[in-house]
């Protein structure tokens, strides 16, 4: 008798170690799943310049320390939006830049074989020496971006600022459609635009985050 209920207590025990080991195993799945679907993290500037030297780190690239980070201020064609983290210009002039994904924050280094208008090293060139490098004349302007005037105005301020330094002649401006609506662009000059200039495109898509941008000829806009 002693024997049987010896019995019976060893299953029944060995039963509960059993359920115990399924609720733990239970537990620990759960545990794992709940941080697979952790919620990801917003990027800001830090953790896009975060991603961005990982990436070039991974790459085995010194790029060196990021110079300036650009918000995505637009969708891409496939709904996605991207940060654009500077690097300072290769020894040959190279231009350097990561994107960062705004939704997984995959990152992707790009590095152009030269920069396209720079001509010379230069930082801050003086107006004479601007002067002398003024695009042919025409009837186009580049459109980079529509929106409100006032909101336009600070953009072209640091996008002249970002051309000086680059030796890109700063032509960045506002065209005033109505009242509250505008256009970011590049190329007027008072009464006249220039030719289209791929060079100019160039820049604008890689070191910019205007992807989109694109030339209007004034003479054939309705």
């Amino acid at each position: 008798m002693m024997r049987m209920l010896a019995g019976y207590a060893c299953s029944q025990g060995a039963k509960l170690n059993l359920l115990n080991m399924l609720r733990v195993l239970v537990l620990l799945i759960v545990l794992c799943l709940a941080a697979c679907e952790d919620p990801r993290v917003p990027l800001n500037p830090g953790r896009a310049r975060s991603m961005a030297d990982m990436k070039l780190e991974l790459l085995g690239k010194d790029w060196g320390t990021a110079r300036e980070v650009a918000k995505p201020d637009r969708v891409d064609a496939e709904g996605r939006r991207f940060w654009t983290v500077h690097y300072p210009l290769g020894p040959e002039g190279q231009i350097r830049v990561v994107y960062v994904n705004d939704a997984t924050s995959w990152a992707q280094a790009h590095e152009s074989p030269t920069d396209p208008v720079v001509t010379n090293k230069i930082e801050h060139k003086p107006a004479e020496v601007l002067e002398h490098q003024r695009f042919s004349e025409g009837s186009s302007i580049l459109i980079l971006a529509a929106g409100h005037p006032d909101v336009l105005d600070a953009e072209v301020i640091r996008l002249n600022s970002l051309a000086l330094q680059t030796g890109l002649l700063p032509q960045f401006s506002v065209r005033r459609l109505k009242a509250d609506n505008g256009q970011l662009i590049f190329g007027w000059n008072n009464n006249h635009g220039i030719q289209e200039n791929q060079r100019i495109l160039d820049w604008v898509t890689l070191r910019t985050t205007y992807k989109d941008a694109y030339w209007l000829d004034l003479l054939g806009a309705d």
